[in-house]
């Protein structure tokens, strides 16, 4: 009967995957093996301190913390813009724009406002 448990490459492989999907990298990109390291060792550590050998505390800590910062990285960032216009209304970036489109729909507002209006109908 095949064991199916992986082995600790294929585990190792496995969190290089789960690490990458949240830096939004390769695999194979240093910070997603890295993570994935880090990862394998925190697993490495409880297993050995649940079959009740000694585990230093502050390497279980190190690695949470350093684990922590990674974390922290890969929480998208939220940037709302809002540029103020010439007539004083404000122009929000919408969600699913880019910032280059925000700016191009601003110009065309701009420019749509310059037409006199009997021109803009």
């Amino acid at each position: 009967m095949a064991d199916s448990t992986p082995n600790r490459v294929e585990r190792f492989e496995q969190l290089c995957a789960e690490a990458a999907a949240k830096l939004d990298c390769k695999p194979t990109d240093g910070a997603a093996q890295y993570v994935g390291q880090l990862m394998l060792k925190r697993e490495d550590l409880l297993a050995r301190d649940l079959a009740g050998e000694k585990v230093e505390v502050a390497d279980l800590r190190w690695i949470a913390e350093a684990l922590e910062k990674y974390d922290r990285i890969a929480e998208p960032i939220k940037i709302t813009l809002t540029c103020i216009g010439p007539d004083g209304v404000a122009v929000e970036k919408r969600d699913d724009e880019t910032v280059s489109e925000f700016f191009r729909r601003r110009r065309e507002r701009e420019a749509l406002e310059a037409l006199p209006n009997d021109v803009r109908r």
